[in-house]
């Protein structure tokens, strides 16, 4: 069945290249003549056919050694640094639009 029109990919072809390794979307569309690239309608069936559990798995494997633990969530784990975010500022109600009513705390009794 085809799952790429755009390239004529195949559900056995995309099959093939995961049995001989690709884990990603981006390796199958390397590895299967830009499926994928296109108009995209392909990529929520190709990414379903992906395996899942191998990279948790692993994590898991590595992380019950202490010495590993920590590169393998750093290899495995979000590749984005921490952006600080700025302190939020009280905003008097006085500047607030006319349709925004502030809201007002109730104190404990």
């Amino acid at each position: 069945m085809y799952v790429c029109m755009c390239f004529g990919v195949t559900d056995r072809q995309v099959n093939d290249r995961i049995a001989d390794g690709a884990r990603t979307m981006r390796e199958i569309a390397q590895s299967c003549g830009g499926a994928g690239t296109d108009c995209g309608r392909c990529v929520k069936s190709i990414t379903a056919m992906l395996p899942r559990d191998e990279s948790r798995r692993r994590r898991r494997e590595l992380c019950g050694e202490a010495d590993t633990c920590a590169t393998a969530c750093e290899s495995t784990g979000p590749t984005a640094e921490p952006v600080a975010l700025p302190t939020p500022t009280v905003v008097a109600a006085a500047s607030l639009p006319d349709n925004v009513v502030p809201l007002r705390r109730h104190s404990a009794a």
